[in-house]
């Protein structure tokens, strides 16, 4: 069953979220988002409106175009706030 773009753009949030600081390249999220039912270009899209989100801040998510071996492509990142990283270190100790 095919869930709202509101609910994609949360699932590929929480995906990068589970991964901070790990630089993940967009084509795996347009496999998430064709799994899920949704056209790859749905993925692309809800990318772009969480990297605008959250541009002007220090954390969240940051997308960035890498050079390939014959095109371009995108990476995206989830860079976790100060708070989230000094919870991170609590729970670790």
């Amino acid at each position: 069953m095919k869930r709202g773009d509101d609910s994609l753009k949360h699932q590929l949030f929480v995906y990068l979220r589970e991964q901070p600081g790990t630089w993940v390249n967009g084509g795996e999220f347009e496999r998430m988002a064709l799994d899920a039912g949704f056209k790859a270009s749905n993925a692309d899209r809800r990318l772009r409106e969480l990297c605008e989100q959250y541009r002007d801040l220090p954390h969240g998510v940051k997308g960035e175009e890498r050079p390939g071996r014959f095109a371009s492509s995108m990476w995206y990142c989830y860079v976790p706030s100060v708070y989230e990283r000094h919870h991170a270190r609590m729970q670790a100790a």
